[in-house]
């Protein structure tokens, strides 16, 4: 009788479901200054840049992170080797963070086509870090942030970055890579930029695999 007055109410009110919360019970570092919760910490973060002038300001952002950085300079992507860049690191790359120009990386180089034009640059420079990152099978994340001017070019080529960053978001995240990315004006500060990559190369990044955050 028990059994059929429960089958009738399970009827009425359907069967009871439990989610688990989406809680990260790790006791991250207080560091009141920080972007990234303190998750950054104790981390290797790895960040490629093709303008060099930015260097000592993220670096020195980044170790308010308490996160064990190294910057690497390219001017093309067949100059990054993430074998050379993690062996200064003690163990793994956790984190890598690139900061893309449009600097000489026009649609058009005069009447011709740019085959080294901002698409493909970080196209190829994603290409490259994902096959390395993904090849390990631990967590990571990949952190994009381009920075464009007021050009019709640039400001084309930065919605078709976006567009590929956000692509590539669930497909990482099937090999445990959180990709996120930023657009951002010549005009924005680079401190604002580095935050705000810390920002989605954090803790916080992980419930957003996928999003670009445009910054003006």
């Amino acid at each position: 009788m028990k059994d059929k007055i429960k089958r009738i109410l399970s009827k009425i009110f359907g069967n009871t479901t439990y989610f688990e919360p989406l809680v990260d019970k790790t006791a991250y570092p207080a560091i009141e200054e920080g972007y990234a919760g303190g998750s950054l910490a104790d981390s290797n973060v790895l960040v490629v840049a093709d303008c060099e002038d930015i260097k000592e300001e993220a670096l020195s952002l980044l170790k308010r992170e308490k996160a064990y950085v190294n910057f690497y300079h390219i001017h093309s992507c067949d100059e990054l080797d993430l074998s050379e860049a993690e062996a200064k690191f003690i163990g793994k790359i956790d984190h890598i963070i690139n900061i893309v120009s449009d600097k000489d990386k026009d649609v058009f180089d005069g009447a011709e086509y740019n085959n080294e034009d901002a698409n493909s640059f970080v196209y190829l420079l994603l290409k490259k870090e994902t096959d390395y990152l993904a090849a390990r099978d631990r967590y990571s994340t990949l952190t994009t942030a381009f920075l464009h001017d007021e050009s019709e070019s640039s400001e084309l080529q930065s919605s078709s970055i976006a567009m590929c960053i956000r692509g590539l978001g669930k497909v990482l995240s099937n090999h445990h890579i959180i990709n996120n990315g930023l657009v951002a004006s010549s005009k924005v500060p680079i401190k604002d930029i580095v935050n705000t990559a810390c920002f989605l190369a954090s803790k916080y990044g992980q419930v957003m695999s996928g999003e670009v955050i445009r910054l003006k």
